[in-house]
């Protein structure tokens, strides 16, 4: 696998970090920062924390990447249940189904992000 380049900032090569997605010229990983931002961590101390080594326009291309994602793959992750399984929190609509979104997290980051470029191991949590 070539070295891919996911946007302006953020790249997937194979020797860095297992093909991984990171930014540009660091061993920073996406799923790490978005998992930061999911936190409410605020973009500056996000920053101060990778010692400057990223901006505020990498950050919200790794935002921007992982909706697409959510868009893109929502269908794929939309688990639907029936009166004879679980409920989702009880909600129930007129056909008595529901249906569950999973929430953006990093086993969802990981997910998006293996499937569209996987690596030779499969991810597993």
């Amino acid at each position: 696998m070539k070295t891919k380049s996911l946007g302006r900032y953020i790249v997937a090569d194979p020797d860095t970090c297992h093909g991984e997605p990171t930014f540009r010229g660091t061993c920073i990983l996406v799923a790490d920062v978005l998992e930061q931002v999911a936190n409410g961590m605020d973009w500056e101390a996000i920053i101060e924390e990778w010692r400057g080594k990223l901006t505020k326009e990498a950050i919200a291309e790794a935002v921007r990447l992982a909706r697409e994602a959510l868009i893109t793959h929502t269908p794929e992750l939309i688990t639907e249940t029936t009166k004879r399984g679980t409920i989702d929190e009880g909600r129930v609509t007129r056909d008595e189904r529901a249906i569950s979104v999973p929430r953006l997290s990093l086993k969802f980051v990981r997910f998006v992000f293996h499937k569209n470029f996987p690596k030779k191991e499969v991810f597993t949590e």
